[in-house]
């Protein structure tokens, strides 16, 4: 959606709130502070320090066996390079997250944390752009009339014991996701079903309590189509248990991975 070139957008930012906007470049990185009406520019250190400590750390938390220091030496570094001048200030009410480049594939809000500990929980978002936040600001948006929706453990893979196909050999089997991955992304090939997430999705369906408020899209339910005929919108909540891909070089490629087969086998 477009906006009026004569819209203050700083000026749309309610009292309270804080707005943190990176640009990460070749050679320079800048923090853009928005409160109280009024911006204060930042240059951060290093852009390829920041990139470096971004990669590590997405590195660090994806990994499964590494140590909780292994985990966090790469947070608490990124934090200081990222929020730097910032450790001594007072905590805002609300403090909103603007990423760029490779800062999109790390958990920015839990960074914040490292700057202001003592900040209230659920006080830290991340959100695409000022735009985003001024669009959002003017929707007058009737409250969700149903629950949660679950969108968890889809179907990945022909090898998945539940897709029922003839006896055929591996081979084939190979050759057929070999097909599919160039439709889909070559990324794709490698995800493997997440063992724990239909457990997950059973355990918030039954905490939600079996109304019709609760709309479950487990396996091959968790597809594209599914979803785009579910009329989410309507949903307060809206769950996700499965694999996300996120893109440093093109945030707009990011994505999260749903069914790619049906029951038969057939290619979604």
């Amino acid at each position: 959606s477009a906006i009026s070139e004569d819209v203050d957008l700083v000026a749309t930012i309610p009292a309270g709130v804080r707005v943190a906007e990176f640009f990460i470049g070749d050679r320079h990185a800048w923090r853009f502070d928005i409160q109280d009406g009024a911006i204060t520019v930042h240059e951060l250190p290093d852009a390829g320090r920041v990139r470096q400590l971004a990669r590590q750390l997405h590195e660090a938390w994806r990994s499964p066996g590494r140590r909780t220091d292994d985990r966090f030496w790469p947070s608490r570094q990124l934090a200081e390079v990222a929020f730097a001048s910032l450790g001594d200030s007072r905590p805002p009410e609300v403090l909103q997250i603007v990423p760029d480049g490779v800062l999109h594939v790390v958990p920015m809000a839990v960074i914040a944390n490292h700057v202001w500990s003592q900040i209230n929980p659920g006080a830290v978002f991340v959100v695409p752009s000022l735009n985003a936040l001024y669009l959002e600001s003017q929707e007058t948006a009737t409250p969700p009339r149903q629950t949660i929706a679950v969108i968890a453990d889809p179907v990945f893979s022909l090898t998945d014991p539940r897709v029922h196909l003839p006896i055929t050999t591996v081979g084939n089997l190979k050759i057929a996701e070999r097909g599919a991955a160039t439709r889909t992304g070559l990324r794709q090939l490698a995800m493997r079903r997440l063992p724990a997430a239909a457990a997950e999705a059973r355990g918030i369906v039954d905490l939600a309590g079996s109304s019709s408020g609760v709309l479950p899209l487990i396996g091959f339910d968790a597809s594209r189509s599914r979803i785009e005929s579910a009329s989410l919108e309507e949903f307060r909540v809206i769950h996700f248990a499965t694999h996300a891909i996120a893109d440093s070089q093109d945030p707009a490629l990011a994505m999260l991975a749903l069914s790619r087969f049906g029951a038969a086998g057939n290619p979604i």
